[in-house]
């Protein structure tokens, strides 16, 4: 609670002193309290304040304010210690969050509007006569330490950001698919500000954009630019207000693109305050036009004020627990791939395994790659014993992103579950190779490769056996289990079909030799086991089941929908289905083993 409760301190005092930074700077009362109040109480800044991860952002802007507080200082005394204090605040917002890059530029315009600096930089001349326009370069030039230091905190976060795999490439979004996303957001997020309804947590990429859409989004903002331009000589507010908003959220408009998100409402938390200096000061301005529009004014700020204060009550209702704010975000956007797996871990966390799986099938449909999902889903099915299946789903995820090292090491903890150490060794080897310090990832290595050795002591204990009476089914079938878990399938088959040679009908090895072929890839030949098995035992449900799940691998689904529903009629079961357990009789992992090695070799 701590957390919250300090996050939502921070939001109260960045409202503060953005309401000391303007008075200062303006000497308006009542519009620099017009501007706090619409920071204070905006529904876009509930994510910011009530999400405990964002305390960057309420910490970096709390010296963000800091560092406008004392550039009013120091512009007022002009002193190496004020100029030395917003540096060390500037520094301190960019160690909370590096968005404070564009501080620098938000100075400048500080230096335009409202501070005024080009006009008195060299102040009137001896005869006492006009002002005299300097230019900008010298306010320039004091800025520079400023941008030295944010083009630094820029490259590390970067270089920070690709080591770990947040930046997307050109060939994962195009160029001109960001810009058209960035051309948008821009207009969608004034449009949230306006009208602040389906705030979601997660906003998802778009796949394709309409040109269209983007290009009004364009002409929108040309539109304002030169608006702004046009009325700069009678109302600077305008141009600040629009350059502020523009250029505090280029770096997260998504031309580098950080993340999978297409927006996000936090990252308005400091934009938009240039909107609202926009509107603090150019309303009054228009409602002067108008013998009553001062009353109106303040009546319509009275209303404005109330609905955003209940509009932010029931946003920050969403963020009561992750079972409501991601079931809203999925009511609210469209293929949120993000929200369906963030609900499905909530739902787990609380033992829904059912419902949680759904959505974890759900955000795998939306976005076949997503391993995140898919890593979770097997975690589940792990969870539920179900370890052929989960091993199936890690495979997945590891060929969708070969540098996935919990993928990795949940394939091998399944694999391993299964008896199969020699598949598991190199599924820890690989979680080991891209996370060294993997504590558990090594833990079952040691345990795979010590069970593997003791794996290679029976098979030749075996093997030796077995030229003693090499017509001994049992000590084939003992060996062919032994290669299969070791992950040597090509001995286990051979093992298999010397078994039945002598026995044709052996009904358990026609299953585990169906197995093999379908873990190789040779449906068809798997499937000829399967179908002796029927015409041995033509009321066998696992075998309809086994040869549905061959059927819809090769796309064959509606004979597969014949065979299933066979399976059902004959009284199926999953828990002794051959693509859900390997081993064919509900005895799994190591327990098999055990089993197998406590057979009588006759």
């Amino acid at each position: 609670g701590m957390h919250h409760v300090t996050n939502v301190d921070f939001h109260a005092l960045n409202t503060l002193l953005l309401y000391i930074v303007l008075k200062k700077m303006t000497g308006e009362m009542w519009k620099s309290l017009a501007v706090a109040t619409l920071f204070a109480l905006h529904p876009l800044h509930v994510e910011s304040a009530a999400w405990v991860s964002e305390r960057k952002d309420v910490l970096s802007t709390f010296f963000w304010m800091l560092t406008l507080l004392s550039y009013a200082w120091y512009v007022r005394g002009r002193s190496i210690k004020s100029y030395l204090a917003v540096m060390v605040s500037f520094a301190l917002g960019l160690m909370a969050k590096p968005m404070l890059v564009t501080l620098p530029f938000v100075l400048l315009l500080m230096d335009f509007w409202p501070l005024r600096r080009p006009e008195i930089v060299q102040g009137r001349d001896a005869a006492g006569a006009g002002m005299r326009w300097p230019g900008v370069l010298p306010l320039v030039y004091e800025k520079i330490p400023f941008f030295v230091i944010a083009g630094a905190a820029s490259l590390m976060t970067m270089a920070a950001q690709r080591s770990g795999g947040a930046v997307n490439t050109l060939e994962t979004l195009p160029f001109l698919l960001r810009m058209e996303n960035a051309l948008i957001s821009y207009v969608a997020y004034m449009g949230k500000m306006i009208w602040p309804l389906h705030l979601a947590a997660f906003y998802p990429y778009p796949r394709t954009i309409d040109p269209f859409l983007a290009g009004g989004a364009l002409l929108l903002m040309a539109g304002g630019t030169l608006l702004a331009v046009r009325t700069v000589r009678r109302s600077p507010y305008l141009l600040v207000g629009w350059l502020w908003y523009l250029g505090t959220l280029a770096p997260v408009i998504g031309i580098i693109q950080v993340g999978s998100q297409s927006m996000a409402d936090r990252y308005t938390y400091i934009p938009l305050t240039g909107i609202f200096i926009m509107i603090a000061w150019g309303l009054p301005q228009l409602a002067g036009r108008w013998s009553q529009g001062k009353a109106l004014l303040v009546g319509a700020s009275i209303i404005a004020a109330s609905l955003l204060l209940i509009s932010t009550w029931v946003q920050v209702g969403y963020w009561k627990d992750s079972i409501t704010l991601f079931s809203h975000a999925i009511d609210v956007t469209r293929d949120n791939y993000v929200a369906h797996n963030s609900l499905g871990v909530a739902l787990c966390d609380r033992g829904e395994y059912a419902a949680g799986m759904e959505h974890y099938r759900e955000a795998l449909r939306m976005d076949p790659g997503n391993v995140p999902a898919g890593n979770n889903l097997g975690a589940v099915l792990v969870r539920l014993g179900k370890y052929q299946e989960a091993a199936d789903q890690f495979r997945r995820m590891v060929r969708n992103d070969p540098n996935h090292a919990s993928a990795y090491y949940n394939l091998g903890y399944a694999l391993l579950a299964l008896g199969r150490v020699g598949e598991a060794i190199p599924a820890f080897r690989s979680a080991l190779r891209l996370v060294p310090g993997h504590v558990n990832a090594a833990r079952y290595l040691n345990a795979a490769l010590k069970g593997q050795q003791k794996m290679d002591m029976d098979i030749n204990r075996l093997k030796d056996a077995l030229r003693v009476e090499p017509q001994n089914a049992v000590l084939h079938y003992k060996l062919a289990e032994l290669y299969r878990m070791r992950g040597d399938r090509d001995q286990a088959l051979a093992h298999y079909q010397d078994i039945l040679a002598m026995y044709p009908d052996s009904v358990q090895v026609l299953h585990a030799s169906a197995l093999l072929h379908a873990e190789r890839g040779e449906l068809d030949k798997a499937l000829l086991p399967l179908k002796r098995i029927l015409k041995l035992r033509p009321d066998d449900p696992n075998a309809y089941y086994n040869i549905a799940c061959i059927l819809a691998r090769q796309g064959r689904n509606d004979e597969a929908l014949e065979c299933l529903t066979a399976a059902v009629g004959k009284g199926f079961s999953d828990r002794k289905s051959l693509m859900n357990d390997p081993d064919l009789d509900g005895i799994r992992g190591t327990q098999r083993y055990r089993e197998l090695m406590n057979l009588p070799d006759h």
